[in-house]
């Protein structure tokens, strides 16, 4: 055992008990993730639920290794895609339509970058951009304040009184 271990042996211990706890919600469930290419929703959730599982174990490898500010910084994206996720399951009625802006959001974002630098997207010839830049815009931009504060108590990163984590869009 390192010293980082040996400081922080219940954190860590709680944080391999949550991602075993994934783990065996995922592999007990694992019939019901199909991804369907024609449906925005589920390619959301699972992209999203893939790339928590990568960040998490990024987020444990850092720390375990000493990197905590490091790991502190990704904590934050990853309370972000939970934020995410949990907006765009929460209502199977509008799952569909919240996916959809979701990734046209994702889209002019990676087409915003790759003009910064000095690129072109590979789907630049086949979007519709002018649709992607309205279902964009619908995307919240501001935090969806009930969803945040509901994470982010669970989490207990913050109270709701004292304000929930912001999202950064720049």
């Amino acid at each position: 055992m390192n010293a980082i271990e040996n400081r922080y042996a219940k954190e860590f211990t709680a944080c391999q008990s949550i991602l075993r706890l994934a783990d065996a919600l995922y592999e007990r469930n694992q019939g019901k993730a199909v991804l369907n290419l024609g449906r925005y929703a589920t390619m959301a959730v699972l992209s999203l639920y893939a790339k928590a599982r990568k960040q998490a174990h990024a987020l444990y490898s850092l720390a375990f290794l000493g990197y905590g500010e490091d790991a502190l910084i990704l904590s934050r994206s990853l309370v972000n895609l939970c934020i995410d996720l949990e907006y765009i399951a929460a209502n199977a009625d509008e799952a569909e339509a919240r996916a959809r802006r979701w990734t046209a959001n994702g889209r002019i974002e990676r087409r915003k970058f790759a003009k910064r630098v000095g690129t072109t997207p590979p789907d630049e010839n086949k979007i519709n951009w002018a649709v992607e830049k309205a279902l964009a815009d619908e995307w919240p931009r501001k935090p969806r304040t009930s969803t945040t504060s509901r994470i982010a108590t669970a989490a207990a990163l913050t109270t709701p009184t004292r304000g929930a984590h912001r999202r950064s869009w720049n």
